[in-house]
């Protein structure tokens, strides 16, 4: 076996590493201990509320390592700078309906007063 051959006997393949990567999660949150198992990598989490126990459900998956003709590679950087152009616009959308709900209200107290 050429020393080519023998690196990618080495290496680890796709699913294995998905596979540590996920129980690697699993054990270092505590999940598994915590939560009941009801798929693979997915949990069931107790929360104890008032209102009694509710379930909090929590699914680990490994990101794409690798681009492929119809998936990007996973990009920290790409994925926070689109989780805050959400959060973004939930705060936008939510500025716009408490302004139309001021403007509904001031209207109504015009109309009454």
């Amino acid at each position: 076996m050429g020393e080519r051959g023998k690196i990618m006997a080495d290496k680890m393949k796709k699913d294995e590493l998905d596979t540590l990567v996920r129980d690697t999660v699993i054990n270092t949150l505590g999940i598994a201990s915590n939560g009941t198992q009801i798929g693979v990598s997915e949990y069931a989490i107790p929360v104890e509320t008032p209102e009694g126990v509710f379930y909090a459900k929590v699914k680990v998956t490994a990101a794409q390592r690798t681009a492929t003709k119809a998936t990007a590679a996973f990009d920290l950087d790409v994925a926070v700078e689109k989780f805050n152009a959400l959060m973004d616009k939930r705060a936008a959308n939510a500025a716009e309906r408490e302004a139309k709900k001021a403007e509904k209200a001031a209207k109504a107290e015009k109309v009454e007063g």
